[in-house]
């Protein structure tokens, strides 16, 4: 009997996605048998701070990358949107997970964004998030929210929050779905770069467990997230930045839609390509090249 260690952030949804990775992988072969290592990370002990104000990327990757590294863990369990586009020297992403639906969602009282008072609060940890809501509705009061997701679904209403926006992938999974008041549109509000995947990351020189765990990987996923990864990586590569872009295969044509956001709400830079080509890196960059000559990089440093 092979073991094989996986390392997992935790809470409830980080526990239901290394679960969902540890029964695919047993599923696999009847001689393998996976446990669970559940490592806490930076950006779950310092939940005070806005993430875009802490030093530094990885908040939620480095820690277990480093057990990963040591030989502790043998594969490492990800929200493709929390892996910075450079990745650490000696690991790779051995596989790139079927994708659920990349869109965000507000969980509130049942009122959609639009029926939401003035002055509502509204609560996020994403400058992304934060940026493209005020684009819709000038009115409301966006606040940092931190904290795992059983924490924000339970408590958002009892803080005095009328409503939190979060992925809609991570509240599927975690089982609350029955609260989810309004889908957004990927062109209303474009999503995190990655978001709705995960990806499962080995030591690079580990062909043992490459050959396992890219058996988990979807074709698909990773052309349109290695568009997106290549697309961030122009604009800093982390989630301090307000960048969100969606990448879809479509009658064999590779689609992508990028946007830059100013971090008040006041401007957005979005553009749309669609190519023949299904090279990923390089429709990334030529969006991102076309946001650039038109002031993406500037108006992503306004204060």
């Amino acid at each position: 009997m092979t073991e094989i260690k996986i390392g997992s952030r935790k809470g409830k949804l980080a526990i239901a996605q290394a679960s969902w990775v540890k029964k695919e992988i047993e599923r696999l072969s009847e001689s393998i048998k996976c446990e669970i290592v559940y490592i806490t990370t930076r950006g779950d002990r310092f939940l005070r701070d806005p993430l875009h104000k802490l030093d530094g990327t990885g908040f939620f990757t480095k820690e277990i990358e480093n057990i990963l590294l040591n030989g502790e863990i043998d594969i490492a369990v990800h929200s493709m949107k929390d892996l910075p586009t450079e990745l650490r020297e000696g690991l790779y992403i051995g596989a790139i997970t079927q994708r659920e639906a990349a869109n965000d969602v507000l969980i509130s009282d049942g009122r959609k964004l639009n029926e939401l008072k003035p002055g509502a609060k509204i609560g996020t940890s994403s400058l992304r998030r934060k940026s493209q809501l005020l684009l819709l509705k000038k009115d409301i009061n966006v606040i940092n929210m931190r904290g795992n997701i059983d924490t924000r679904v339970k408590g958002f209403m009892s803080k005095g929050f009328d409503g939190i926006v979060l992925a809609y992938a991570g509240i599927k999974r975690a089982g609350y779905q029955n609260m989810i008041a309004e889908i957004f549109p990927i062109d209303v509000i474009i999503p995190a770069i990655g978001q709705g995947a995960l990806g499962l990351e080995i030591r690079k020189d580990d062909e043992y467990l490459y050959n396992i765990v890219s058996r988990l990987d979807n074709e698909n996923a990773r052309i349109t997230i290695t568009a997106e990864r290549s697309f961030l990586k122009a604009f800093g590569g982390g989630c301090k930045t307000p960048v969100g872009a969606y990448a879809w295969i479509e009658n064999k044509r590779l689609n992508m839609i990028g946007g830059v956001f100013s971090i008040d709400g006041n401007k957005s830079i979005v553009e749309t390509i669609s190519n023949d080509s299904l090279n990923p890196e390089d429709i990334g960059r030529k969006i991102a090249d076309i946001i650039v000559k038109r002031g993406g990089l500037d108006l992503i440093n306004q204060e």
